[in-house]
Order: C-alpha cells, then sequence, then structure tokens
C-alpha cells in the first residue's frame, strides 16, 4: 500500500530569486499515511548548465552536448548517509517538516537561464533514503542572479545611430530612394525601461512602405564539442503603419519595453553566451529589398542613473547624412550664483518578473513528486 502522501520543498520568500553567498532557508514537508523505516533523509543543493543540439541528418547526424558544474553542495537532514553503517531509523505516519539553511558559493555564479538547447539550472534535491525500495525524490528549482551595473559599462551609456538609403527600381525605371536614418540615446537598459526611439523613413520611390518595425532580438551563442549553434529570438516588438510613396513618417521617442530578460553575456558560463540588438526594419511593398538597421543593446539588472532632465536629450536627426550635433550636460546656476551638477535620479527598486518565455519543462525519470515546470524570474523595475 502506498505510504507517501506528499514530499515538497518549501522556500522562505516569495521570489525565490537569490545572489551568491546568500542563504536559503526553507522547509522540506513529509507526509505519511504508514509509518517507514529509512536509511536517512538528506538535500543537494546543485548549480549546474547543460547545452545539446543535433547537427545534420540521417548518417551525418551528430549529437552536440556539453555540461559544467558550478557546485554540488549535500547535507544530511536525518539519519545516516547511505554509504554509512548504522542503524534505520522509524518515521511514524503523519506530517514531519525538516527547517534547513543553505548558502550559495559567494562567487561568480552564471544567471538562470532556460531555452529548449540548453540552460542554467540551480535545484535543491531532497532523498527519503529507504533501505531496498525505491527512495522517495522531490525536486525544488530556485533562480540564482548577479549584478551587471549598466553605470559600470562605459558603451552602455553612449548613443547608436545608423543611417542608410536604396534607390528602387519599377519596370527598368530608377525611381527616388528609400532613406532612414534612426538612433537611440543610449545603449544599456534594464527590464522595465523604455528604449526610445527616434527617426525618419523618407519615402521617395513610386513604392509604398508596408510598415516600420523594432524589435529586440536575443542572440544566444552555444558551445559545445568545439561547435556554435546560435539562435535568435525576439523579445518584444512595436510596428507602425505603412507610409505611401512620396511621404515620410518621423519617430519621435518611440518606446519599446524591455521585458524580463537575462542580463547580457550570462558571465560565468562558457557554454553559453547573450548579446541584444535593436531590429528596425522597413518593410518596401513588392521587393525583398528591405532596409535593416541594427542598434546595440546591453541588457543589465542595474539601470543608468540620470540627471534631472529623466531621459537623455534628444538629438535632432537628419536622413541627409549632416553630422548630429553634440550634446553637453549643462549644469543650472542657483540662486547664490554656482552652477551645480544636476542631480541624480535613482530608478524605482526593483520587483521580480517571470521571464518572457515563460515556464519550462524539467522532470525527469526520479522527480515524481517535485516541481515540473520553472520559469526563471529576472529583476524588473515599474516606471508607471
Amino acid at each position: 500500500m502506498p505510504k507517501l502522501k506528499s514530499l515538497r520543498i518549501v522556500l522562505e520568500g516569495p521570489n525565490r530569486a537569490y545572489y551568491p553567498g546568500q542563504t536559503i532557508s526553507g522547509q522540506l514537508v513529509l507526509e505519511l499515511d504508514r509509518e517507514i523505516k529509512v536509511r536517512g533523509i538528506k538535500l543537494k543543493m546543485k548549480g549546474r548548465s547543460f547545452v545539446r543540439w543535433i547537427e545534420g541528418s540521417g548518417d551525418n547526424k551528430k549529437t552536440k552536448s556539453a555540461h559544467e558544474e558550478y557546485f554540488s553542495i549535500t547535507t544530511l537532514l536525518l539519519g545516516r548517509q547511505t554509504e554509512e553503517s548504522g542503524c534505520d531509523m522509524q518515521i511514524p505516519s503523519g506530517r514531519h517538516v525538516y527547517k534547513f539553511a543553505l548558502v550559495l558559493p559567494n562567487k561568480q555564479l552564471p544567471m538562470s537561464f532556460e531555452t529548449p538547447i540548453g540552460h542554467v539550472r540551480y535545484t535543491i534535491k531532497a532523498t527519503v533514503d529507504i533501505p531496498w525500495a525505491v527512495d522517495y525524490v522531490t525536486t525544488k528549482p530556485f533562480t540564482v542572479l548577479n549584478v551587471l551595473d549598466l553605470n559600470t559599462i562605459q558603451e552602455a551609456g553612449t548613443p547608436d545611430q545608423k543611417q542608410m538609403s536604396k534607390t528602387l527600381c519599377c519596370l527598368c525605371c530608377v525611381t527616388g530612394p528609400v532613406t532612414v536614418c534612426f538612433r537611440i540615446d543610449k545603449r544599456g537598459y534594464a527590464p522595465g525601461e523604455s528604449i526610445l526611439i527616434s527617426g525618419e523613413v523618407v519615402n521617395n520611390s513610386s513604392r509604398k512602405i508596408l510598415a516600420i518595425t523594432a524589435r529586440l532580438r536575443m542572440e544566444i551563442f552555444y558551445h559545445a564539442n568545439y561547435s556554435i549553434k546560435v539562435k535568435q529570438e525576439d523579445v518584444a516588438g512595436i510596428e507602425d503603419k505603412e507610409i505611401g510613396p512620396m511621404d515620410s513618417r518621423m519617430w519621435s521617442g518611440k518606446p519599446l519595453e524591455v521585458p524580463a530578460v537575462p542580463a547580457s553575456y550570462l558571465a560565468g558560463c562558457n557554454l553559453m553566451d547573450i548579446r541584444y540588438s535593436l531590429q528596425i526594419t522597413t518593410d518596401v511593398d513588392d521587393t525583398p529589398f528591405d532596409l535593416k538597421i541594427p542598434l546595440a543593446i546591453i541588457v543589465g539588472t542595474v539601470p543608468i542613473t540620470m540627471g534631472t532632465t529623466g531621459q537623455f536629450t534628444q538629438q535632432s536627426l537628419s536622413v541627409d547624412l549632416q553630422a548630429t550635433r553634440q550634446e553637453a550636460v549643462v549644469t543650472q546656476p542657483t540662486s547664490a550664483g554656482r552652477c551645480e551638477p544636476p542631480a541624480v535620479v535613482l530608478p524605482p527598486p526593483p520587483s521580480y518578473a517571470e521571464c518572457v518565455f515563460g515556464e519550462v519543462d524539467i522532470r525527469d525519470d526520479k522527480n515524481k513528486h517535485g516541481e515540473l515546470t520553472y520559469t526563471p524570474v529576472y529583476p524588473f523595475y515599474d516606471y508607471s
């Protein structure tokens, strides 16, 4: 007859997000409808990354895989280890609660990350070791974060601008060009911030422009067995309506919010690397020659602090290749005639939001009583 009613790990705090060096406190809750005999009850906290993909087809199919282990810590809650000699213990029926406190290694740990091809995953596994029978096992995933302070990255505060022009042909006749120019006034953003996009599209051709789209693109580089696989995911986007022939469209600080995503680079992981870009596409009707402009983006966990203006000043844009004017931060004179630097505006404290990709299936053959799905959480700044 069944003896186990429930076996679960309950962590303290609502977010299940931790930083290196922090203590993870919680309880292992065991509910039995009959008495059982055990060698012991142990916890294993582990952090590891894993990637796997298949290349080729048929007889040329090859599997690429690799893994890294960042730590593995085992603690005994009750009884003895499997390999140790000694007497077994009886646990009576009913509800039993075992408290624990586990300390994450105080070193660089890559941020939790989940994709179909690879993951950085942190778990606590509880095992009720039963002599000469199948053990009871449950697993609890949790999120590990690290800090990427955009204020420490010089290029995060610098603008990026690109422009391009294409001349289209219609029935062997050359029409006027389509010219685009777009700009962002900084490259570094934290989840919850909005990328303010400025620019202009000038359509001097005889074709209409179907749409202008701006998409925040994540590019993931997987490494295994001296091979590299690259995958792209669009994590957010905006779209503007069509532009007729001999017409134009201006964007003046059009916002695109950065969703809950992991920080750039995935520092500490040798199997995966994450990069971001803003892809702006001008879709010209009835031609494959769309105009595509990529702008560099860095996603961090701590946003750039700013002066009292609240946002970086928008520079004027031109589509005739004129040089953009340089800007300076001007100090404001006080009533005493002194010049004071602008006050620093601190961002709101972050909350934690579930990853934009949603939950993933983490079940395995041994995890029959734990959480079978998991969604990482990331810092998110609410500017509303």
